[in-house]
């Protein structure tokens, strides 16, 4: 996670540092994990792409996300 920014209430935008030079689209799927890496929401498009960064919105105020909830999981589709 690069870092984050509110978007309003239970609503985040977080900026990761891997982009379009890492062969990522909007058609990836992404998902904040907890401290055993298992995904702590429901699996989300990325919202845009450049070519060294990305972003996705999660369902958390600004100031919930920590450290041990700044892991992000990206995948190309949703697990079964």
């Amino acid at each position: 996670m690069k870092f984050k920014r509110p978007l309003g209430q239970q609503r985040t935008e977080i900026w990761l540092d891997l982009g379009a030079e890492a062969l990522l689209s909007k058609k990836w799927y992404a998902a904040l994990l907890d401290e055993q890496g298992r995904p702590i929401m429901e699996w989300v498009h990325l919202d845009w792409v450049a070519q060294w960064d990305s972003a996705m919105t999660v369902p958390f105020n600004h100031n919930d996300i920590n450290k041990e909830m700044a892991r992000v999981a990206l995948r190309q589709e949703l697990p079964r």
